[in-house]
């Protein structure tokens, strides 16, 4: 599985993108009485806010300052009591939680050596010590398959206001092939991942991702988009999908027309 090298090398779903300034990193470290982490301002300063493959959620530097309380309570408890990592309730009490995972795993640093990085799973008792980068940590959270299950780090999907579909099928699987197909009649992709189980196709004009997974008898069909490109980018689904018999089950931030398919 590629290792990242630097978060640049990961496709941006959309140009619709809020960056974090530099004055609110120093304002959070100033708040913390730390720096944050190596490479955690490389990918605020360059996508802000959002998740790696829908894994991985780094959080805005203000929301780590204004949940530090909530978030230094959660991990006070002594759940991660076993393997060779501990920590003292002391330490505990200092930690500053920066990011978690899909699972609500939480990622968290000492303050006083940000190169130490710790991951509280949410589902096993042992604590991991990781880093010394943010960067080294994304990559062992995808590669290791303790926390998540394995992944390959392909794209950054900006939580700056996008709509979303759920969509299901009454009665057929299509098969990854079948759905690559239905998929290139959008146009040509920005960006197409497909494996053995599941295929992403990615449009960066309207911000958009298709994500399709079938995995035995379970179908997920996961559609996201910018939401100022809602009308011309539902015109365009309404045109491939229609013949096909899926139909949106779930929508967010977006009003679906009636018999919309």
């Amino acid at each position: 599985m590629r290792a990242l090298t630097s978060f640049q090398e990961l496709y941006c779903v959309s140009n619709k993108t809020a960056p974090v300034t530099t004055e609110e990193l120093r304002s959070a470290e100033a708040s913390i009485g730390t720096a944050f982490p190596a490479g955690y301002a490389e990918l605020m300063l360059t996508f802000g806010e959002g998740d790696i493959d829908g894994y991985i959620r780094p959080y805005r530097p203000q929301r780590i300052v204004e949940e530090l309380k909530m978030t230094r309570e959660a991990l006070a408890y002594d759940f991660w009591e076993e393997g060779t990592i501990r920590l003292t309730p002391e330490q505990k009490a200092r930690l500053v939680p920066f990011a978690d995972t899909i699972d609500s795993d939480l990622l968290a640093f000492l303050p006083e050596k940000p190169s130490e990085i710790y991951a509280f799973p949410r589902h096993k008792t042992e604590l991991f010590k990781l880093g010394p980068s943010f960067l080294d940590v994304v990559n062992w959270v995808s590669s290791s398959g303790i926390i998540v299950q394995p992944f390959e780090c392909t794209f950054f999907q900006p939580w700056n206001d996008y709509a979303s579909l759920r969509l299901d099928h009454p009665s057929a699987y299509f098969e990854i092939e079948e759905m690559k197909s239905i998929f290139e009649n959008l146009g040509r992709p920005d960006l197409l991942t497909v494996k053995e189980q599941s295929i992403d196709f990615f449009l960066r004009n309207y911000g958009a991702r298709l994500s399709y997974l079938l995995h035995n008898d379970y179908l997920q069909f996961i559609v996201n988009f910018d939401s100022e490109t809602a009308d011309d980018f539902l015109s365009l689904l309404k045109t491939v999908l229609r013949d096909t018999g899926f139909q949106v089950t779930e929508s967010n931030r977006v009003k679906v027309p009636e018999n919309f398919l």
